[in-house]
């Protein structure tokens, strides 16, 4: 798991934090 973060980028992670956070509200 920890290594596929090492892939993604900035954006990505902001993307997929977004998606999470709008998912669980």
């Amino acid at each position: 798991m920890y290594f596929s973060f090492v892939f993604f980028s900035d954006s990505d992670i902001m993307l997929y934090y977004s998606y999470l956070y709008k998912d669980v509200t």
